[in-house]
């Protein structure tokens, strides 16, 4: 199944605890804010990460929320913990140790993005790189509504 096949549908709830040891509950985030953005990368995703710090800074005061969960199952909590701190980034940095959260999204390859609403229902789902204003354009338009 394609991550997009997602779009329009309820997206996965999940709770997992982040590289600062808190745990981040997907459904209480999502209260807080008018629209997610689920982003599962590999520990090597220096670009993706530039993107989505980009999308933070110019939407996180019109209620954009952004998470990172590390879809390498063998990458140690200390490696993470170093991309964190070197890459300088504000929002939750997950490992799904497990692969469920994956395996809920349908994801196959990464980078793959999800853009979440506060309703819960997936508004985008797929790779960004030949995406990136039209994604950039629908969170506009939701965080704006």
């Amino acid at each position: 199944m394609e991550s997009n096949s997602l779009i329009g549908q309820y997206s996965p709830d999940f709770e997992i605890p982040t590289t600062t040891g808190e745990v981040y509950h997907f459904g209480s985030e999502l209260k807080r804010h008018k629209l997610i953005v689920v982003s599962f990368i590999h520990q090597d995703s220096h670009s993706m990460i530039v993107y989505l710090k980009n999308l933070y800074d110019q939407f996180k005061d019109q209620g954009l929320g952004i998470v990172v969960i590390n879809a390498d199952t063998g990458v140690s909590l200390d490696t993470m913990k170093e991309l964190k701190q070197s890459e300088n980034f504000d929002f939750p940095y997950i490992r799904d140790t497990t692969g469920d959260v994956v395996k809920s999204f349908n994801v196959d390859e990464m980078p793959t993005v999800f853009a979440i609403d506060h309703q819960f229902v997936v508004r985008y789902g797929g790779k960004v790189e030949a995406n990136e204003t039209e994604l950039q354009t629908m969170i506009a338009e939701l965080v704006n509504a």
